[in-house]
């Protein structure tokens, strides 16, 4: 039996750097799961999408507001959905300093067939 699929395997920046910057997939489940904020430490509830070759996405607030407007607020329609998730290049700029930063963001959209489908 290949155990690599037991792995979590998460699509974060680094992985989506590997992968080209793209990654598209079916997804399988949409489940909750306690994790742990980063940036806070407290553990809260969050959504996590798996896709049927068990990469892991945990949506930030802009990519559950883009996956809602895709595919409706409930999750179970999002089962069987193909979705895009890339890296895109944009500056941010901070606004008590006025600083200008280069980064690199975490973004979904539809697969260009389905895109086109959907504007018709």
């Amino acid at each position: 039996m290949d155990m690599t699929r037991h792995l979590r395997r998460w699509l974060n920046d680094k992985a989506l750097s590997d992968l080209g910057d793209t990654f598209e997939g079916r997804i399988a489940t949409v489940t909750e799961e306690v994790i742990r904020n980063r940036f806070t430490s407290a553990k809260q509830i969050e959504p996590v999408i798996t896709f049927e070759d068990g990469w892991r996405l945990l949506p930030n607030i802009g990519q559950r507001r883009a996956l809602i407007e895709f595919f409706g607020p409930d999750s179970d329609d999002w089962i069987g959905q193909r979705l895009v998730v890339f890296r895109h290049y944009t500056q941010r700029t901070d606004t008590r300093t006025g600083l200008v930063r280069e980064v690199w963001e975490k973004r979904v959209k539809l697969p260009v067939a389905l895109s086109l489908r959907k504007q018709a």
